[in-house]
């Protein structure tokens, strides 16, 4: 970084624009299907597997839930 790489800071910036817009896509995602049970603030404090955790919970719920007849979301 400190021999001046435009470039490579160039990537390096993308790279993590990119990850902060996932986490906030991520973070807002949960919020929607946790229906008040998180706040924004709150998700947005917890670790990335923490996020993950929950986000894999939410996806299993869903696919189960979408397989009864008379699902409950």
């Amino acid at each position: 970084m400190a021999s001046g790489n435009t470039a490579r800071i160039t990537r390096m910036y993308k790279a993590l624009s990119t990850e902060s817009e996932n986490i906030v896509s991520n973070v807002i995602s949960i919020c929607y299907f946790m229906r008040g049970g998180i706040s924004y603030d709150d998700l947005m404090f917890r670790t990335p597997g923490e996020r993950d955790l929950i986000s894999n919970f939410i996806e299993k719920r869903l696919e189960e839930e979408g397989k009864r007849e008379n699902p409950v979301y």
